[in-house]
């Protein structure tokens, strides 16, 4: 019997081959003894793929195809139900990670840590498009690396996120672009025979996980790509600002349609759709009473990014004045943040000439910027010199 895997590397795919084959030519050049790489594929029609395996002899990358068009949650359960490893790092097709994820796992499993988040780093692929088209593509975007790391309370990270709409996950365990122990994963199922208990399983797995993660660290250092693409978030930037029906979303849950969150606007774009998932996720792991939701604020985000659905809004509120004055907030404290924001951005864009390396142009695919990483941040490929300090 083979010694199972240190860990698994899972990407649920689904018609973006050409991201996932330079994904898998690059973790190629790994060292692959310690990595389980599993492709859970529901791409109607495979040839291409598999064309592209066939070419050459991975031991360490278990390929499964599922035909039948699933929800994205499903393919997710699926590739975390054929991964073995004692760790899980799960990733799109379009992400990527660096070949130190095997010794931040093995350091992981020395100090007896349940969860990971490493530093926020950032690779717009080629045909990637911000809204307002001011995002930077073909590059590399990061913020300056250190060995410091945080150790963090889930459920306190999980009200501070619940109180502002769960706007982002990055402060709470996540195995989305993070690294979760598998027995974690294994309680979270126990509970109703899911891994993603919400339609959108980046977020419901993460709220889930804060109710059973006993030692979750961040650091801030280079470990997972967060890759964005064309199609990045289901194809929502394309939209322009405006929302789609949620009956006109195949890949949700039909489950998710039906038993959509009244005091949440029944649309789908990302300021509907994590605070639903992450609401029935609370839900899925009885957390009602421990975790409080600020539905206000998730309608005041939701009002903020789509003004042509007000009144929608408006109609599912319950404390009006209370929404007014989180409105308020954005209309008046957010652009002055922004303005901060945006001077910062183009200083760096300008400096970039002078040699800085915060945003980095002319990267043309993962591999390249796996490489750039290496090359400029060699010590930042060692785990050993993290300095963990309480939160």
């Amino acid at each position: 019997m083979s010694k199972l895997k240190l860990l698994s590397i899972i990407i649920p795919t689904k018609d973006r081959y050409n991201y996932l084959k330079q994904l898998v030519n690059y973790i190629d050049s790994f060292d692959t003894k310690d990595i389980e790489l599993i492709l859970q594929d529901n791409t109607f029609n495979n040839a291409e793929i598999l064309d592209f395996l066939n070419q050459k002899n991975r031991t360490y990358l278990k390929y499964y195809h599922t035909k039948a068009q699933i929800p994205i949650s499903a393919n997710v359960d699926l590739s975390i139900k054929n991964s073995t490893g004692e760790y899980v790092c799960f990733i799109g097709d379009d992400d990527g990670v660096l070949p130190n994820i095997i010794d931040c796992v093995k350091w992981m499993k020395q100090k007896n840590i349940d969860a990971l988040s490493p530093a926020i780093m950032i690779y717009n692929w080629p045909d990637y498009l911000d809204f307002d088209n001011e995002g930077v593509s073909a590059a590399l975007l990061f913020d300056g690396f250190s060995f410091d790391g945080k150790m963090r309370d889930p459920l306190k990270e999980l009200q501070a996120l619940a109180d502002r709409g769960f706007k982002h996950l990055h402060t709470i365990p996540k195995v989305y672009q993070g690294i979760v122990k598998r027995s974690c994963l294994d309680e979270i199922y126990k509970m109703g025979g899911t891994f993603t208990p919400g339609p959108s399983p980046d977020m419901a797995t993460a709220v889930a996980l804060c109710f059973v993660v006993k030692k979750f660290v961040t650091i801030n250092v280079p470990v997972i790509f967060i890759g964005q693409s064309h199609t990045v978030g289901g194809g929502e930037r394309n939209l322009k600002g405006a929302v789609k029906n949620i009956e006109d979303v195949p890949f949700l849950p039909p489950k998710a349609k039906d038993n959509w969150d009244k005091r949440i606007p029944k649309v789908w774009c990302s300021q509907t759709v994590w605070p639903e998932s992450a609401i029935k996720a609370i839900q899925y792991m009885k957390g009602q009473k421990q975790i409080a939701i600020n539905y206000e604020f998730i309608l005041a985000w939701f009002i903020h990014t789509h003004p042509s659905q007000k009144k929608l809004a408006f109609r599912l509120s319950q404390n009006k004045i209370k929404l007014i004055g989180y409105l308020a907030y954005y209309k008046l404290g957010l652009p002055t943040l922004d303005l901060i924001a945006k001077a910062k951005f183009w200083t760096n864009k300008i400096t970039l000439i002078e040699g800085r390396e915060n945003i980095v142009p002319g990267i043309n695919n993962i591999e390249q910027a796996g490489n750039y990483l290496s090359k400029h941040y060699p010590n930042f490929m060692q785990m050993d010199a993290i300095n963990i300090r309480r939160y």
